[in-house]
């Protein structure tokens, strides 16, 4: 039997570590396909088999596959995970259409466009996009009884923090955002251009409430009813004289989310400050969703301390119902995280042989 023809849409960060990985999985790697053109398989290096006339066009793109790849088996979707998801989108109804499974990484399809995606659901793996390698969607499905209250807390960016992490080091703002980049965790700025560290922590704070609309809209569908719309997870503005504060050398703080089925205050936290995301759904039968949290200090040997990922881009989700609480921690940034998820999704959905 023939290898499984596999297509990889975006040859950054994450597509073209996904590039190598797949084939030694045992895929064969039919075509990469970027923003610009279809990338040689010989590597990005060699340059281009063809370009698009217009850069990021996505209907040639489009065209370019129904031509020559319509005959894939799997995709992968490594596209950047800025922007309102309309590219993405089109990419998933495209092969969604063509019943073609389909594994993600990308975040703002699935926060933005959810209802768009439904009809192709069962075809589309989404666990990279939420927590990295710490599965936190199909932990949460798997662990969460809906019929006991609940908390759920969570360290839901995996650079916020790495960023925190190594100023609890010792390091600047500015030094550990730059290995940030270099981690490969946090994207880079365009090409002669220098880090903007008050823009990527905005950005980060944003991409926590990209995620928290996938988990509300993965995960807690059924329980509140509807899906969030526009505006219901709300994302305060970071301002910079509170990045300073929260990234002072003696400052012990973590980017902490709460969510419950009814509210539970989070330890030395500011409830509304700048870079801090809260939500509340209400439904008929009585059943409230409460979402809040920021920058929380996290005093040396306290509970949290305990369970809150330290050194590296690790995130962490932790499920109490009254019991012993269930605990999973592991790395939520980067390629080789995100690949591991990735993997998983396309064996299930598509294995390779």
């Amino acid at each position: 039997m023939a290898n499984k023809r596999v297509g990889i849409i975006g040859a950054g960060n994450i597509g073209g570590f996904a590039w190598p990985e797949a084939k030694s999985l045992g895929y064969e790697v039919d075509l990469v396909l970027n923003s610009r053109g279809v990338v040689h398989l010989d590597g990005i290096e060699h340059g281009y088999l063809c370009t698009f006339q217009e850069r990021g066009n996505v209907p040639e793109m489009l065209d370019y596959i129904s031509l020559y790849h319509s005959n894939l088996d799997l995709v992968f979707l490594a596209l950047p995970s800025g922007g309102d998801g309309e590219t993405e989108t089109n990419f998933i109804e495209y092969f969604g259409l063509h019943n073609i499974p389909m594994v993600t990484a990308g975040k703002s399809a699935f926060a933005n466009c959810y209802e768009r995606l439904m009809p192709y659901r069962r075809i589309i793996g989404n666990r990279a996009t939420v927590g990295g390698a710490t599965g936190i969607l199909p932990f949460l499905k798997e662990e969460l009884d809906f019929e006991r209250p609940f908390i759920v807390d969570l360290v839901v960016n995996g650079t916020l923090s790495y960023v925190v992490s190594q100023i609890w080091e010792g390091y600047s703002l500015e030094t550990a955002i730059g290995n940030a980049i270099t981690e490969k965790y946090a994207e880079p700025p365009p090409p002669g251009e220098k880090a903007n560290e008050l823009d990527i922590m905005r950005g980060e704070c944003q991409d926590v409430g990209k995620k928290l609309n996938i988990i509300v809209a993965d995960v807690f569908l059924d329980y509140i009813g509807c899906l969030p719309a526009p505006g219901d997870i709300k994302v305060e503005h970071l301002t910079p004289h509170y990045l300073d504060e929260v990234t002072a050398q003696n400052a012990r703080m973590k980017y902490v989310v709460r969510i419950g089925s009814s509210y539970k205050p989070l330890v030395r936290f500011t409830e509304g400050a700048p870079g801090s995301v809260h939500a509340l759904f209400q439904t008929g039968n009585g059943r409230r969703l409460i979402i809040h949290g920021g920058f929380c200090e996290i005093p040396q040997g306290s509970a949290m301390d305990k369970w809150i990922p330290h050194g590296g881009p690790g995130n962490a989700v932790r499920i109490d119902q009254g019991g012993v609480p269930l605990l999973k921690v592991a790395a939520g940034a980067g390629p080789r995280a995100t690949w591991s998820s990735m993997k998983k999704d396309a064996l299930l959905l598509c294995p390779p042989h």
